[in-house]
């Protein structure tokens, strides 16, 4: 899944759609593709659920809240 990500221009798509505006801190495009695939295939589907999964990837501590400011309309576009 990941060789398939990389050949995706992910992060032109997350700039072009408005999902990103400047160089990421802590969501990624790519990761947030993967967490989403990912989530698909849990039992329970919550930004709780989907912000532990963002924070393995990207080794890092990601709150639901930051994460909800961060799932906007901009967001669907670039998913």
């Amino acid at each position: 899944m990941v060789a398939a990500l990389k050949r995706l221009p992910l992060l032109s798509l997350a700039y072009q759609t408005g999902w990103m505006e400047r160089v990421a801190k802590k969501i990624f495009p790519w990761h947030l593709v993967t967490a989403s695939l990912l989530l698909i295939s849990q039992p329970q589907i919550s930004l709780t659920v989907l912000a532990v999964l963002l924070g393995l990837l990207s080794r890092q501590t990601l709150s639901k809240q930051g994460l909800d400011e961060r799932l906007d309309p901009s967001a669907v576009s670039f998913l």
